[in-house]
C-alpha cells in the first residue's frame, strides 16, 4: 500500500495484511498482559482508584416511597382485580424482614409462581426419522 499510492486494495490483500497483525496479537507477552492489567495475574486489588468508581454514583440515590393507596379503577376492573386479590391473598407471602422493607405500611410480596403457575414443558414427540 504504501509503495503503491494510487492502487486500490483488492480482497485478497485485505487479508493476507489482517493476517499478519493477527498472528502477531497471540504472543505470550500480549496475553499475559491482559491479565496483568485489569489486576488479574497477579493479583492486585488496588489497580483501580477510587475516582473510577465516582460515575456510578449516579443511580445512588434513594428509591421513591410506593403508594398502594391510589386505586383509581373503573368498576368492572375493580370487580376483576378483587377477585384476583382474594385468590392472592390466599397463597403464601413472605414477611417484611425477608423483602427488606422498613417502611410502616405492611407491603406483601408476591412471586411470579403465585400469580401463575411456570409452564410445563410439552411432551417430547416421536420421530420416524432413523438416527
Amino acid at each position: 500500500m504504501l509503495t503503491n499510492p494510487g492502487k486500490p486494495v483488492t480482497l485478497y490483500e485485505v487479508a493476507e495484511n489482517v493476517y499478519k497483525s493477527y498472528l502477531l496479537t497471540f504472543t505470550t507477552v500480549n496475553i499475559l498482559a491482559g491479565f496483568h492489567v485489569p489486576g488479574i495475574w497477579p493479583v492486585n486489588p488496588n489497580v483501580f482508584t477510587y475516582d473510577e468508581y465516582l460515575s456510578s454514583s449516579v443511580t445512588d440515590r434513594p428509591d421513591r416511597p410506593i403508594n398502594c393507596q391510589n386505586n383509581n379503577f373503573p368498576n368492572e376492573e375493580r370487580e376483576s382485580n378483587m377477585m384476583e386479590l382474594d385468590v392472592v391473598s390466599n397463597l403464601h407471602t413472605c414477611s417484611e424482614e425477608v423483602c427488606g422493607l422498613s417502611t410502616s405500611n405492611s407491603i406483601s410480596c408476591v412471586t411470579p409462581e403465585q400469580i401463575g403457575p411456570f409452564p410445563k414443558a410439552k411432551p417430547r414427540s416421536t420421530s420416524n426419522r432413523g438416527g
